[in-house]
């Protein structure tokens, strides 16, 4: 998603950081996806990639990267309910691969398997974190001011 983002605003030339090293070495070619279902990512990542051109793509481990580590560390936090639920997942809301490249059929409904399902509540989780990162900002809530400073 943030590849759409810089290859719909044309910020040319763009370094790419990524603290998986499986991942980075994948997208420079040298390993091979195995998983199937990684392919569409995979894929979806190249196809933005060569859109952009003059891409430098390295391996940045998350110990060294601390805002990256912080928003990691903050999501694996969340909990998920116990609700299922039935969501349309639309061409514009998912990554391309998934869908046919024919604009008609652009808002078609399709049905995948959903792996996880959040609501989102009115003040997203990283909202402090990005606060606290950026301006120094921290939440009015003691519990919430220690646990974004973490």
């Amino acid at each position: 998603m943030g590849l759409e983002i810089v290859v719909d605003a044309k910020q040319l030339p763009l370094q790419v950081y990524g603290d998986s090293q499986l991942v980075v070495n994948q997208l420079l070619g040298v390993y091979e996806v195995k998983k199937p279902e990684l392919l569409p990512y995979h894929n979806c990542a190249e196809k933005q990639m060569g859109r952009l051109g003059d891409v430098e793509l390295e391996h940045l481990p998350r110990k060294d990267n601390k805002q990256a580590d912080a928003l990691a560390k903050l999501a694996s936090t969340l909990s998920m309910t116990d609700k299922e639920a039935r969501i349309p997942i639309f061409k514009s809301w998912v990554i391309p691969p998934i869908f046919s490249d024919d604009k008609d059929d652009m808002f078609q409904e399709e049905e995948n398997h959903v792996m996880e399902v959040f609501e989102v509540e009115e003040e997203d989780w990283r909202q402090p974190l990005v606060g606290y990162l950026k301006y120094g900002k921290l939440p009015n809530d003691l519990r919430r001011r220690t646990d974004t400073r973490r």
